[in-house]
Formats: C-alpha cells, structure tokens, sequence
C-alpha cells in the first residue's frame, strides 16, 4: 500500500508539472497575441500586466519542485513577485474594464497605482527580510514557507483588492450595452477571481497536518492549477476583441488557430517529451537489446555460410566484380586462382 501511495504521489507531482508547465506557455503565447493584434488596447495590456504575474508566480512554483534543500526555499521567495503585484494588476484591469464602458473614477486610478507601488515593496520586503514571509517548514515533498509578522496585514490588503477587483468587473458587465458583450463580461468575471485565489501561499499560515494523506494538497494544487489555466484562456478570448480591427468571426477563428497551433501543441509535445523520459527507467534491455543483438549474430552467420558454399564460378565472377566483392569473397577468389596456376606449373 505505502508503494502505491508513493507511485500516486509521483504522479500526481508529475502532472501537475506538465500543468504548471501548459500554464506558462498559454500565458506567454497569449502575450506574444497580444503584442501582434492587441497592442493598441489599453485593456489588453493591462490583461499583459496580469500574465506576467502568473508567469512569474508559476514559474518559480515550478523552479521550486525541481530544487532540492535550501534553493527550494529561494525560489519560493523570488515567486512573490507574482503573488504582491497580482492584486494591483488585477485592480488595473478592472479599472480599464469600467472605463471603456465610461466609468471614469481617479480613485481607481489611484489605487491602481499604489498597489504597484504596494507590491513592489511587498517583493522586497519578503525577498530580502523576514517580516512576511521567514525560512520555510520542510515538509517530504511539500515544503512551503512561515508567516511573518505583517504577513497577516499583507492578507487583508490582498483579499480586499481582490474584492474591490471583482466588484469592478461585476459592474462592467453590468454596463454593457449589447447582449454579446454582456455575454463575454459574463465568461471574464467567472473567470477573473480564479488566478487572485490560486496564488495566494495559503500554506503559509496553516500548514498541512501529519493526519491527512500527503497526497490531499498536491491534488488540490492540480486542480485549482487546471483552474487558472481554464480561466487565463476564458479572460484571453474576451480580451481578444478589445481594441482588433477585424469582425469577429475572424478574431475567434485566428484565436483558435493560434492555441492549437501554439500553446496546445507545445504543452502536448512537452507532455510526451516528460512522459517518455520517466518511462526510460524501465528495462528496455529486454525488451530491444537481445533482439537486436540476436539479429546482428544471425545475420553474420548467413554471410559467412554463403561466403563458404559458394562453388568455384561464383567466386570467379565475385573476384572479378571488381570493387563491389567483399574481402571474404576477394580472398576465396585468389586462393583458387592461384592454386591453378600452380597446377598448370607442375604439370609443364
């Protein structure tokens, strides 16, 4: 049972690589959309802001589950560059939302700007002290990091941007003239909560207990990372029609094409690329050495009895073949060459 568990727990740990992993190329290749269709749009590169935080966050968590001992706590401090700049970046997006609809507040604004102001002293303070976040609990295969003593503060500004966020998309798609566009806010505000809670370190104030399976947190960390990238897709194909000068059957055909294409395909290839290295480890001796091996021998035993029944023309016509007989048929032909030779000398 303990082997099962543990084979379990490998492979869940194994997807939720190749997860993390479909989520840093979605973003990244949602960038690179942006940038070519979507530069013009202030929304689209608010919603540029918020993928860079994800890239940033996801990418450390995935640095941290290769690392063995102390460097693993490290990365875990470099991921809160995602986590204290998400909540600004998401208050900037709703903002842009609420003024493309002509909700014009400077509060917003405002607000916008001090929590990057906010977050980037937040990064620092966890990056270089111990007043957020202190040297981390290594647990087996979970190790997470403690709370300091303004990581509790820290938590009530986070999930109160988040609220405000929220509210300010909620009320966006509220303001929506057209039933489609009502219809795309709807898809955004269902989906614009799920990156703020995913990357909250929620296993810095509480823990995991002893009595719970090990496996539990790690399923749930698959889970909410297959969240994030259903609803970073969701809020990229709404955020696809701000600011593109084209109908919209185009956007979404264009859309679609470029996730298959791109980001699909490459978390696809990495899948198998992962999959094909863990399951190297078996003994593929016996599945391909000995077959190979056997063929080679048999082969070399063909060669040399045809080599040795071949008869008196055949190894005339193969020594004067020229360069195309091999060294075992050249040597066969001159030995009967010259024993005729011989013979005619002896009879004279």
């Amino acid at each position: 049972m303990n082997e099962f568990g543990a084979l379990a727990l490998g492979a869940v740990g194994l997807l939720n690589r190749i997860v993390v992993t479909g989520i840093l190329i979605t973003a990244f290749a949602l960038i690179i959309y942006i940038g070519l269709y979507n530069r013009r749009s202030r929304i689209a590169r608010s919603f540029a802001i918020l993928l860079g935080c994800i890239i940033g966050t996801f990418l450390m968590e995935l640095f941290s589950q290769l690392s063995i001992g102390d460097v693993t706590f490290t990365w875990q401090r470099l991921q809160w560059i995602g986590i204290a700049l998400v909540p600004a970046a998401s208050l900037d997006l709703s903002d842009t939302l609420l003024r493309a609809t002509g909700d014009i507040s400077p509060t917003r604004k405002i607000g916008a700007k001090l929590g990057y102001v906010g977050g980037c002293l937040v990064f620092l303070l966890v990056l270089l002290t111990d007043l957020i976040a202190e040297p981390g609990v290594s647990v087996d295969r979970l190790p997470h990091l403690t709370p300091g003593p303004f990581f509790f503060p820290f938590t009530l500004l986070y999930f109160a941007c988040a609220a405000w966020a929220t509210f300010n998309v909620i009320e966006a798609r509220r303001r929506s003239l057209t039933s489609t566009s009502k219809r795309r806010m709807t898809y955004f505000a269902i989906a614009f909560a799920a990156p703020m809670l995913s990357m909250f370190p929620y296993l810095l104030p509480t823990g995991w207990p002893d009595a719970f399976p090990l496996i539990l947190p790690w399923l749930a960390v698959l889970l909410v990372n297959m969240g994030v990238g259903a609803s970073m897709t969701f809020m990229g194909y709404t955020v696809a029609y701000f600011g593109a000068g084209a109908p919209d059957r185009v956007i979404k055909r264009r859309l679609v094409k470029y996730l298959i294409r791109g980001p699909l395909l490459a978390a696809l290839v990495i899948a198998a690329i992962v999959i094909s290295a863990c399951s190297s480890e078996l003994p593929l001796r016996i599945i391909t050495g000995r077959a190979s091996g056997t063929f080679r021998s048999s082969k070399a035993c063909v060669s040399a009895s045809m080599v040795r029944r071949a008869s008196p023309k055949e190894t005339r016509r193969h020594s004067r073949a020229g360069p195309r007989r091999c060294a075992s048929q050249t040597a066969s032909g001159v030995s009967v060459a010259q024993r005729r030779r011989n013979a005619g000398r002896w009879r004279s």
